[in-house]
């Protein structure tokens, strides 16, 4: 688990991202640097996970 603490919600943005809420998660995309970009489709956003 990178993200999300397993329960919808939204929660938890600008912190730990395990912490962060997510409904209904849908897509992942991974950047040449290692960027984490996740789909949260029904809060409407995109979450950047910088490792």
């Amino acid at each position: 688990r990178v993200a999300g603490t397993g329960k919808p919600g939204k929660d938890g943005i600008g912190g730990d991202p395990l912490r962060a809420g997510l409904n209904r998660p849908h897509g992942v995309f991974v950047a040449a640097d290692g960027t984490l970009y996740i789909t949260d489709s029904y809060n409407h956003r995109v979450l950047k996970i910088v490792h």
